[in-house]
């Protein structure tokens, strides 16, 4: 189970990049609850063409999948 979200990006045309490549993103700033680390960098390939969502090369796109998990013990 779990939902699929596209995230577009507005950059302003200040961030150039090609179709394939992957773009990083801290979650938030702090630690892991459980393991008490800070926060790793999460890599997202990028969804949209290096002319952008609407053509005009000031956008990007990202697909976020959240996973839900259930445990039919609980």
């Amino acid at each position: 189970m779990g939902e699929v979200y596209q995230v577009i990006i507005y950059h302003g045309g200040d961030f150039p990049y090609w179709e394939g490549q992957t773009l990083g993103v801290i979650p938030r700033p702090g630690t892991r609850e459980k393991e008490g680390i800070p926060h790793s960098v999460r890599l997202y390939s990028i969804a949209s063409s290096r002319y952008g969502d609407d053509k005009s090369g000031k956008t990007l796109s990202i697909s976020v999948r959240r996973v839900t998990y259930w445990d039919p013990d609980l």
